[in-house]
């Protein structure tokens, strides 16, 4: 789900509001509620990637068998280097 470009704080909150609204009306699950909001199409290809990747991304592309791990939830202990 889509609630606008990042910064537009006007556009999130009026997706937002609209949402709470649309939520007291719908009576029956499965219900839909179009909103009456258009999101501006340049505002969607806006590159929004960080400068640098983050240093975990650095880490998995150095050691990609760590995968599994981290997605276990049993991530390298804190005393081992990360960029070993």
């Amino acid at each position: 789900m889509n609630v606008g470009a990042p910064g537009d704080r006007a556009g999130q909150t009026a997706a937002l509001r609209g949402t709470l609204a649309a939520l007291a009306r719908i009576s029956a699950p499965g219900g839909v509620v179009d909103l009456p909001i258009a999101f501006d199409e340049s505002a969607v290809m806006a590159d929004i990637r960080p400068p640098q990747p983050p240093p975990i991304a650095k880490y998995l592309m150095r050691h990609p068998w760590a995968l599994p791990r981290l997605l276990r939830r049993d991530p390298p202990e804190p005393s081992q280097p990360i960029d070993a």
